[in-house]
């Protein structure tokens, strides 16, 4: 813009010629009758090119001030462009780290509620076992006609029925407790 701008401004100082010496002589192009141009014409006409000079570089001066504001703001607009993809970039790990973590919590859930079910499902054949061994426990001590050889037998007999049964109890205790923690 400039380059063109002193090319305009050349081009016209060069339809103007001045001689200074002792005396001015003056040819001016740019009125129809050189003969009519005196020294208050050229005078004009230089001031008038200056002010008209001056004009354009007071135009260039603002546009290369815009030029430079808006280098600066595209420049800061780039920089927050470059910010903004590298928090995507960090958030994108983020999200697929978590979803990681979300497929291994979904596989503990899984195989957590696989054994809740195994160990409610032992929990009650467990207590039906332990219900059958008291009842046949109540039976062996509801009778006392017995011989003392079949005394004997019901009482291993129940000597064993009471051991399984408290293993039972506790069995079914530490189902209580898997229970408990995988509600939890």
């Amino acid at each position: 813009m400039k380059k063109a701008i002193d090319k305009t401004r050349a081009i016209k100082l060069s339809k103007m010629v001045f001689v200074t010496a002792s005396v001015f002589l003056v040819s001016c192009t740019t009125i129809e009758n050189p003969e009519d141009c005196d020294i208050r014409c050229i005078g004009g006409a230089n001031k008038r090119f200056e002010a008209e000079n001056n004009a354009m570089e007071n135009k260039l001066d603002k546009i290369d001030e815009e030029n430079w504001a808006l280098s600066q703001t595209l420049n800061e607009e780039k920089e927050k462009g470059v910010a903004l993809l590298a928090e995507e970039g960090r958030l994108k790990n983020k999200l697929r780290a978590q979803t990681v973590e979300l497929n291994e919590l979904r596989k503990k859930i899984d195989k957590a509620l696989a054994l809740k079910k195994i160990a409610k499902s032992e929990h009650t054949s467990l207590s039906a076992e332990l219900v059958a061994m008291q009842t046949i426990t109540d039976k062996y001590l509801s009778f006392s006609n017995y011989s003392p050889s079949e005394n004997k037998k019901i009482a291993k007999q129940a000597e064993l029925t009471g051991r399984r049964i408290v293993t039972l109890n506790d069995k079914i205790d530490n189902l209580n407790i898997v229970n408990t923690s995988i509600d939890s």
